[in-house]
């Protein structure tokens, strides 16, 4: 980031997904406060749902279209800072785009876990990790097989066992919970639900999830909703 922003949205794709904290961001903005939003890719593999497109004609310019659409957004938004890494979008694992050498798919581990890693050292060495919170995580995982009929070819989506790793304030450092089957297909041992997760998260913020609730519709509702548990075998 060229300035110092209050918060950071990170998005690997720039449709839909880019617009998951839209009322964050407008609110942030409406405080004055700088904000900026980061996508991985261009969205080549993405879908369209528009009807006013003709996916024949608008699929070869489809990251063009988005970019567009992600650009609006934003100014409409109040971002004030707007980051395209230019990564190509790697579509469904285990199919033909993820062959394309800019790929996101493709992208060096190594070089990428150097960056990752040295994220937290300099984190550390600022003194800040004691009280920064860092979460690696995503929406599910991919199948340990590879789908093979005409509308979706690749690895679907997986909720049934995937990995996430926590770093920084609260957690103890250098510690494994849980494991999945010797596919990777599904957790087998100590399996952690997102309402687990979402309850660890918040008692390592100070939050009680069993009493910060909101209204909607008529009720006081949990985040954890009446699930949960704090993980505190990977308490410090």
């Amino acid at each position: 980031m060229t300035q110092p922003v209050d918060f950071l949205a990170i998005r690997p794709h720039p449709d839909d997904e880019s617009s998951a904290t839209g009322g964050l961001l407008a609110r942030y903005h409406a405080e004055g406060r700088r904000t900026a939003v980061i996508t991985c890719t261009g969205g080549e593999e993405g879908e369209i749902h528009d009807p006013d497109l003709v996916y024949e004609e608008a699929f070869p310019r489809l990251a063009e279209i988005r970019e567009r659409e992600l650009r609006a957004a934003c100014e409409i938004l109040g971002v004030s800072e707007l980051r395209l890494l230019g990564y190509r979008d790697s579509g469904m694992v285990d199919t033909e785009p993820n062959n394309h050498p800019d790929a996101f798919m493709r992208v060096d581990l190594d070089v990428a876990g150097a960056r990752v890693a040295a994220l937290i050292r300099d984190l550390k060495a600022r003194g800040l990790l004691d009280d920064t919170l860092v979460i690696w995580t995503s929406e599910f995982g991919r199948t340990p097989f590879t789908e093979a009929n005409t509308t979706a070819r690749g690895r679907d989506h997986n909720p049934l066992g995937f990995t996430s790793w926590l770093a920084g304030a609260g957690v103890k450092p250098g510690t494994r919970f849980g494991a999945t089957d010797e596919l990777g297909h599904r957790a087998v041992e100590d399996p952690v639900t997102l309402y687990d997760f979402h309850a660890t998260i918040l008692h390592l913020l100070g939050l009680d999830h069993e009493r910060l609730t909101f209204y909607h519709n008529g009720i006081r509702r949990r985040l954890t909703d009446v699930h949960g548990r704090v993980i505190r075998e990977i308490l410090a």
